[in-house]
């Protein structure tokens, strides 16, 4: 029989591989509607719905979104992969690092609805009326995925304060840096709060951080 741990990763990376869903059929919609694209669309709308940028059509003004989405994807699921293998051992590290890949997984289903759906947008008919449901569904998973923490916060406080306590005080920076060389450990739960932070005390740790700040520059420069 397989452990609550092997059968929580499975649901966690079932979980994740299917907001390729989504987003490979979004591809294809806009892919078959290609001809019927205009040469100039939309790519910012105010918030009365109305178009205040544009772009001529290309291939990345068109799957652009859909290329930030799956890069995206890929950073949420690094993380919760990592965090799984390299954090330190405590009191309810299972139950925390469910809880932590629970909201990375909103937050990747967050991206997914919000990026596909804008992405359909240059081939609405009617593009005011997609909007309002998009900025529905954003606003209903963000108020969903703090509900979760909240609601997962206050089911395990014991878990949650070893968690804290797993690491030395004496190496936290102004309680939100944590550098340890001595430690093995690359994600370290967080001094205050949920989640976890990275040790920047391994040399590793700054590539990490350097790739997550790049992705979004190299995301524009591919847009």
């Amino acid at each position: 029989m397989k452990s609550t741990t092997e059968e929580s990763g499975n649901g966690w990376r079932i979980g994740l591989l299917s907001t390729l869903l989504p987003m490979a059929g979004t591809a294809s919609l806009l892919a078959e509607r290609w001809q019927a694209i205009p040469s100039r669309v939309p790519i910012h709308w105010g918030l009365a719905g109305d178009p205040n940028g544009w772009a001529a059509r290309s291939i990345g003004s068109i799957f652009g979104l859909l290329f930030a989405n799956f890069v995206m994807v890929l950073v949420f699921g690094f993380i919760g992969e990592s965090v799984g293998r390299s954090s330190p051992g405590h009191d309810g590290r299972t139950n925390v690092i469910r809880a932590t890949k629970g909201v990375l997984l909103a937050c990747a289903w967050m991206v997914t609805i919000l990026y596909c759906g804008t992405s359909l947008l240059p081939v609405a008919h009617d593009p005011s009326k997609l909007i309002p449901l998009v900025a529905i569904a954003e606003t209903a998973f963000i108020v969903g995925m703090l509900g979760f923490v909240a609601f997962r916060w206050l089911q395990m406080p014991k878990a949650l304060a070893a968690a804290q306590d797993s690491t030395d005080p004496r190496f936290w920076k102004a309680g939100i840096v944590y550098y340890n060389p001595t430690d093995s450990a690359l994600w370290v739960p967080k001094r205050f709060g949920f989640g976890y932070s990275l040790n920047f005390g391994r040399p590793v740790s700054w590539l990490v951080l350097g790739l997550i700040l790049l992705m979004p520059v190299a995301i524009l420069f591919f847009v």
